[in-house]
């Protein structure tokens, strides 16, 4: 995704009302939200916690926090899932990555 810088010095009155309504907080949840369930559906399964310990966040921010944006957060009660992502062994050798949420981004990135 890229930032787009919008606001009246680009000639567009009103946008930045648009950007902080309700109606645009749902669609970044709805995106975010569908950027968590294919996430649970790709990551390895094998214990399900990186699976289960998903989690949509949406805010206030940009570059001018001027705008709603969405988050995914994975894993921030197990250990695991920055070794899975980005590969390390559970002995701390390194093994190839599952890259699972560039894999999110890129299908997310289909649908636009």
């Amino acid at each position: 995704m890229r930032d787009v810088k919008v606001g009246r010095a680009h000639g567009f009155r009103g946008l930045g009302e648009v950007l902080v309504s309700a109606e645009m907080r749902r669609l970044v949840e709805s995106r975010a939200n569908t950027a968590a369930l294919l996430y649970q559906a790709l990551v390895a399964k094998q214990t399900g916690e990186l699976a289960r310990d998903v989690q949509v966040r949406t805010r206030i921010g940009g570059p001018n926090r001027d705008r709603w944006v969405g988050s995914v957060h994975v894993g921030e009660h197990v250990v695991q899932d920055l070794p899975h992502e980005f590969g390390y062994a559970r002995n701390g050798t390194p093994v190839d990555g599952a890259h699972d949420l560039d894999q999110v981004l890129r299908m997310l990135a289909r649908f636009t």
